[in-house]
């Protein structure tokens, strides 16, 4: 009965607080859309609404909720009717909407003019009906546009829209930027180029972990969530998984980039060994993000396991950790993954998780340890914390934004949190 409930509370690939597309299916299927044949390209808006912080000191999480909820009605119905569209909550306050050219109504500058007068009247209607966060209150949101083509790299086309977003907010009121249709200087902007700024990480180690601590609730460190940045020589800093993971994925090539991944972390460690107290060097857990799509490669899980058993001493210092949905899809790859390491002693996770808890029952018996979940109303986060640790599973929070908002993730249930309200708090 339990499990029935569940199942009709927890829709899949949504945000739970707005009902809209969660971000990782955001981006898969804007990818997809990138994919098709006959898809000639559209434009992306990144939407940033004004006073988050703000609003969860005030009124806490569930005024913030109402409010982006808010947001999320006015986004339906400044896009329902119009073919083409999609439409997410990417993280925070932020909302994603694309618009395939069928949507532009044609291209060039024309197309742009027609998506600066959709994003004017979506500011006028946000400014109506989302409610202010005082009578004084100024600014209601940031908007950042642009057009892309078929042939541009997702991770491209979100850099150079967010970097719209950045000038529209530096204006410091309501505003609107529109994205040169120039490529984004430093990133890769072709697919050969990518596959070059790829060889080159691995070859050269032109890698970076990008760590975030996991905190307890008694504010002991569980682990350091990790993602991997890698280097280009166009740009001062690495560029973030975010960026580089969706090109990857579509060239086949996460699986060279998460064994390079892997033997960075295993190296960071045994380092650690060497340079720390002994008490400290055993404490140290790296949960390393992996992309599910290396399951693709049948060289993959050969190839990690000699690289573990290699490294045996700080292998069990690592955790593993994939995307729910797409790891889901793997079906008995992913199984496999998990009962390797578990015979390892190395704990397995699932990332933007929540959605498919009946699907990952039965792994449990197989590995599977933790979750780590994003984003959710206050009774649905209560709900998966209750449900998983019925299941065995620890649930971790990730991108907490205040630190204020940690002891109602204990109270929900939480066993661990991530994100800027834990390292800057």
């Amino acid at each position: 009965m339990a499990l029935q409930i569940f199942k009709r509370l927890f829709n899949r690939n949504t945000d739970r607080v707005t009902g809209l597309l969660d971000r990782a299916e955001f981006l898969r299927q804007c990818q997809n859309s990138l994919d098709k044949l006959n898809f000639e390209g559209g434009s992306l808006v990144l939407l940033r609404l004004a006073g988050l912080a703000q609003r969860n000191r005030i009124g806490g999480w569930e005024a913030t909720d109402a409010w982006l909820k808010q947001a999320a009605e006015v986004l339906r119905s400044n896009t329902l009717g119009l073919k083409g569209v999609l439409v997410g909550r990417l993280s925070g306050s932020d909302f994603g909407v694309l618009f395939s050219q069928e949507a532009d109504e044609g291209e060039g500058t024309g197309a742009d003019a027609n998506k600066v007068v959709w994003a004017n009247q979506l500011l006028q209607d946000l400014r109506r009906r989302v409610s202010p966060l005082s009578p004084e209150t100024q600014t209601t949101a940031w908007i950042g546009l642009g057009r892309f083509k078929r042939e541009d790299a997702l991770a491209a086309i979100f850099s150079k829209v967010d970097g719209a977003l950045a000038a529209a907010q530096a204006q410091g009121r309501d505003a609107i930027s529109v994205a040169d249709s120039d490529s984004v200087p430093g990133l890769p902007q072709s697919s050969a180029e990518w596959l070059a700024v790829f060889d080159a990480a691995v070859e050269t180690n032109a890698l970076e972990l990008h760590r975030q601590t996991v905190e307890g609730p008694s504010k002991a460190i569980l682990f350091d969530d990790v993602t991997l940045g890698i280097y280009n020589d166009d740009v001062d800093s690495a560029i973030d998984a975010d960026q580089w993971r969706p090109v990857a994925e579509r060239l086949q090539y996460t699986s060279k980039l998460d064994l390079a991944f892997t033997e960075k972390a295993l190296a960071t460690l045994e380092d650690a060994m060497q340079r720390k107290t002994q008490l400290v060097a055993m404490a140290l857990h790296l949960n390393l993000n992996l992309s599910a799509a290396s399951l693709l490669d049948e060289s993959f899980m050969p190839r990690l396991l000699a690289l573990l058993d290699k490294h045996e001493s700080v292998a069990k210092h690592l955790l593993f950790a994939m995307n729910e949905a797409p790891a889901l899809r793997q079906g008995k790859a992913f199984e496999a993954f998990c009962l390797a390491l578990q015979a390892r002693g190395i704990r397995v996770g699932v990332s933007s998780a929540g959605y498919q808890l009946a699907e990952l029952s039965p792994l449990v018996s197989k590995g599977l340890r933790f979750l780590s979940v994003t984003s959710g109303d206050a009774a649905w986060l209560a709900g998966l914390c209750q449900f998983a640790h019925v299941l065995g599973l620890q649930v971790f929070a990730q991108d907490v934004q205040f630190a204020s908002a940690l002891e109602q993730m204990w109270q929900r249930g939480f066993d661990g949190a991530s994100g800027p309200g834990i390292n800057n708090p």
